[in-house]
């Protein structure tokens, strides 16, 4: 009896488990070592479809970010930042990187709105 539930119960484990890698394979590829996203030639089809989704950790937005930015993805790289700063618009860092790409992809206007430049007007001096 004990042999016939351990090996329902691996059976089980094993269905949880496929199931879960198949609706959720993009993420768990973005999650390996960051040399090995940075060389996955799937990675722009993976960072895109994550990106489709509502919920995604802060953890794997960075990670996107990161690789895009290294393998000169400005697409990717900036919807990820742009979902960051959405969710933490007042983290100063976010605010920064974004900004960032978006005046190293061209989109100055845009860098503006979310970061302004320091004009270094003092109190004073307004």
């Amino acid at each position: 009896m004990t042999r016939r539930l351990l090996t329902v119960l691996s059976v089980f484990l094993l269905v949880e488990f496929a199931v879960f890698y198949w609706r959720h394979h993009d993420v768990v590829r973005l999650s390996l070592s960051r040399e090995t996203v940075i060389g996955d030639p799937g990675f722009s089809n993976e960072a895109s479809s994550v990106l489709t989704n509502d919920r995604v950790s802060r953890r794997v937005l960075e990670r996107i970010a990161d690789v895009a930015e290294v393998r000169g993805e400005q697409g990717p790289q900036i919807r990820a930042l742009e979902r960051i700063f959405s969710d933490f618009p007042q983290d100063p860092a976010a605010r920064s990187r974004l900004a960032q790409a978006l005046r190293e992809a061209g989109r100055i206007d845009e860098a503006e709105r979310v970061d302004p430049p320091d004009l270094g007007l003092g109190k004073d001096q307004e």
